[in-house]
């Protein structure tokens, strides 16, 4: 006589017969964006859990390099495409973005809010088609996304938002958001959580409340360096500047940031992706480019990360302990700076004049690499992070009821 089948401890009983749902994830076709999604969709698989990632190319990229199935829509267009042709790289940086209280940045951010709501707009049927097709219980969507939660409306669905990170919506997109909506009649789901990656402590003024949720670093699959570990004793600096930024500022930040380092005994490390290393051109000797190495697994060993404001990147170095020097070029990176001053846990160089200012930035590196005070402000916003419940948790606090 066979063995009595049986659920394994912790498995629940519905889970085992085969309740999951189906999550269509709508993301922005922004790597970083994404990124910090994944550890949550890992947490719906593992539950038990299907996902799809709907976006073009660029995004399906990074989700299938994730681990994640997706769906591709070729004809998708978003407003930074349109913002791509539009900039030039003297217009960086722009702290206009974080002055959501001002006439200024209030405008910023009303026109983001009308590119996104249009966008939603043009291209509901194609998600519509996609979720239908696929059979999708529930959208997990990118704040930025308006139309996920337009796709929610239409086909009542619940709709859960997942922060990348520091959440600049909450002001004057929200605003303008709900009155393009009120104004025409469009249907809007209210999400049934906001989850939230950012800790209290550096997350914007202006952002509501939503559901802690843990940070996980994860910058992308690579081979572990045989370098990743500092045996030399010797100060270590990580310079990132994301994946998109040189594309719209040019090498500008970067240069400005070796031409600092350079007087620092220190070694450094530049993370750059193929296409912005063809475009850098020569860098000075003893620099060590990577590409294609993530973050999370070289950053624990270095003393400070020099970077752009983007948060899966410095939650990264939070998450470690590391101090950070950021240089926000656009969008949400003021407030990040902001944020890592407030919590002592860096410096920032906001404007054009401090971030030209190469005496001033060597200044600020030599400061962040002999005041220990700001690796207990970074540790401190590591054990933040690390209070807050795991994605496990709350997939089963939040979407398990909901799967019946």
């Amino acid at each position: 006589m066979g063995a009595e089948a049986h659920e394994p401890d912790g498995v629940d009983e519905a889970e085992g017969r085969g309740a999951g749902m189906k999550v269509l994830v709508v993301p922005t076709p922004s790597t970083g964006h994404l990124l910090a999604m994944v550890p949550f969709c890992w947490a719906l698989r593992l539950a038990g859990h299907d996902v799809l990632v709907a976006a073009r190319r660029d995004a399906t990229a990074t989700a299938l390099r994730s681990g994640l199935q997706a769906a591709d829509l070729p004809e998708l267009q978003v407003p930074m495409d349109e913002l791509r042709k539009a900039v030039n790289p003297s217009m960086f940086p722009a702290p206009v973005f974080a002055d959501r209280d001002q006439p200024s940045g209030q405008g910023m951010w009303h026109f983001a809010a009308q590119s996104w709501f249009g966008q939603a707009g043009q291209y509901l049927d194609a998600y519509v088609a996609v979720a239908k097709d696929w059979g999708a219980d529930m959208v997990l969507s990118d704040p930025l996304a308006t139309v996920g939660r337009a796709l929610g409306a239409a086909l009542e669905l619940p709709v859960l938002v997942h922060r990348w990170g520091i959440d600049p919506t909450g002001g004057p997109f929200a605003e303008r958001t709900a009155a393009l909506a009120a104004e025409s009649g469009t249907a809007l789901a209210d999400p049934a959580a906001i989850l939230d990656i950012c800790p209290a402590s550096l997350q914007a003024p202006d952002a509501p409340a939503g559901t802690a949720l843990r940070f996980i670093p994860f910058n992308g699959t690579g081979l572990l360096p045989e370098w990743h570990r500092n045996t030399k004793g010797r100060k270590r600096i990580t310079v990132c500047l994301g994946g998109s930024t040189l594309s719209l500022t040019g090498p500008r930040p970067l240069l400005a940031i070796l031409d600092a380092v350079r007087r620092v005994d220190a070694e450094v490390i530049v993370t750059l992706s193929a296409a912005d290393r063809a475009s850098v051109g020569a860098l000075p000797d003893g620099v060590r480019v990577v590409e294609d190495v993530p973050l999370q697994l070289f950053l624990a060993d270095c003393d400070l990360l020099i970077h752009h404001g983007g948060s899966t990147t410095g939650f990264t170095a939070c998450r470690y302990g590391v101090p950070q020097l950021v240089l926000p070029q656009m969008f949400d990176q003021f407030d990040y700076a902001r944020g890592i001053t407030r919590t002592g846990a860096g410096l920032a160089a906001v404007d054009a004049a401090a971030q030209a200012d190469s005496g001033a930035l060597t200044d600020s590196i030599a400061n962040l690499l002999r005041d220990s005070a700001f690796r207990d402000g970074a540790e401190q916003v590591g054990r933040d992070i690390l209070a807050a419940p795991s994605p496990h948790e709350v997939v089963a606090r939040i979407v398990a009821p909901r799967a019946g």
